[in-house]
């Protein structure tokens, strides 16, 4: 019986990290940044800091905020409160967003259909 409720407890936490439902901030003391938050098709391409995109890397704006390559961003939609963690490895001007996620990050994480286009989020990092 112990091993049967390990066993959920620890595929819970697991699915929780994986899907975004986690229930606490992550304890992270950097910069916060409010804003819109939009997706763009770069997976598989290379980012501008030279590594081959993948589905949990993102963008940041150029001028406003530029944390160092491969830096872990926390950012979170502040309508439905989920939660995702992507990492940073490209950089554009991002008119309308100041972060830019993949699209199953914006989609099946962050719980917004890409036909909206628009999160109104956070995001922070160290």
């Amino acid at each position: 019986m112990k091993r049967t409720i390990v066993s959920i407890l620890t595929g819970a936490t697991l699915l929780g990290g994986i899907t975004g439902t986690a229930f606490a901030e992550p304890n992270l003391a950097g910069q916060v940044v409010y804003g819109n938050i939009t997706y763009y098709n770069g997976e598989g391409k290379i980012g501008a800091d030279g590594k081959v995109l993948s589905s949990y890397d993102c963008a940041t704006k150029i001028g406003f905020d530029e944390p160092p390559a491969g830096t872990r961003i926390a950012v979170r939609n502040l309508d439905n409160n989920r939660l995702a963690f992507v990492y940073k490895w490209d950089r554009g001007s991002l008119p309308n967003a100041v972060l830019d996620v993949m699209p199953y990050v914006f989609s099946n994480i962050l719980g917004q259909d890409t036909y909206y286009g628009i999160i109104h989020g956070r995001y922070f990092h160290d």
